[in-house]
């Protein structure tokens, strides 16, 4: 199949893309069991795993260690991730989405 679409006319969102334009610190996380089990779980996990969990105590790790509270905290991402923060967001009170 042939297109016209000139893919260097429009820009390309990649999350490192997003780092100038983010004042603080960023942490990029991928959904942790998409890559072992093949598929995307949407950050739900497995039966055996809580990737919301595991991501609370990550972020609540990075906030101890710069003394930040939960307001300071902002979750971006789209699709698939979008999915995960809007589900994750809820364990920080005040945080941005």
């Amino acid at each position: 199949m042939s297109t016209n679409f000139d893919v260097n006319k429009y820009p390309i969102f990649q999350r490192i893309n997003w780092l100038p334009f983010l004042d603080g610190i960023c942490l990029y996380i991928t959904d942790p069991l998409s890559k072992k089990l093949g598929h995307i779980t949407h950050y739900l996990g497995n039966s055996s795993t809580n990737s919301v969990t595991d991501i609370h105590s990550i972020v609540n790790k990075i906030k101890e260690l710069y003394s930040l509270d939960d307001t300071d905290v902002t979750f971006v991402g789209d699709s698939n991730a979008a999915f995960g923060i809007a589900k994750i967001s809820r364990y920080f009170n005040g945080s941005g989405i």
